[in-house]
């Protein structure tokens, strides 16, 4: 008895395997390419205050933990080892959008102010450069409360997210 199958059709089963694969790769291109994806740099403490380096990588963490709670069909958030340090020019935020492929960024800042602190959070679309969310808070030197802030910084930023990145309506 021979058991060999015929290679015209090994041939076609190859050539069904190969458009399947195919197919499912374009699928997932259309689908990665259909959402947008955000890039959440790292919150940079210029303050010269090593004291204040845990609360920015809290930030960082906490913004990324409620950010990972949105709908990952609809929203991609890149993070981690490939996410480059805060640009400061737009030529670096081109590098950020060409080595992640996010269409947008999350940056932000720590730094002192002749009155205290300021901490900025910008959310950037990067195929332009244009800051489409921005917050600035302003306090005293001390880092009493900083829990509190962060929190509040992590609620208004995930509610910018999905009011300009996801563009949900936000209630009235």
């Amino acid at each position: 008895m021979n058991t060999t199958t015929p290679p015209r059709v090994r041939l076609l089963g190859l050539a069904a395997l190969a458009g399947v694969a195919l197919l499912l790769t374009g699928a997932a291109f259309w689908f990665a390419g259909s959402r947008p994806s955000l890039v959440v740099a790292v919150i940079q403490n210029d303050t010269g205050r090593d004291e204040l380096d845990p609360f920015t990588t809290n930030l960082a963490e906490a913004l990324l933990t409620d950010l990972g709670q949105l709908d990952a069909a609809r929203v991609g958030i890149v993070s981690g080892p490939r996410v480059l340090p805060m640009p400061r020019t737009f030529g670096e935020l081109r590098d950020m959008r060409d080595s992640t492929g996010a269409g947008f960024a999350l940056i932000g800042q720590l730094e002192t102010t002749a009155t205290g602190l300021r901490l900025s959070i910008h959310l950037i679309r990067l195929s332009d450069g244009h800051h489409v969310w921005v917050t600035q808070i302003n306090r005293a030197a001390d880092i009493e409360g900083l829990e509190d802030l962060q929190q509040t910084l992590v609620r208004e930023t995930v509610r910018a997210v999905r009011e300009h990145v996801l563009k949900d309506e936000q209630p009235g």
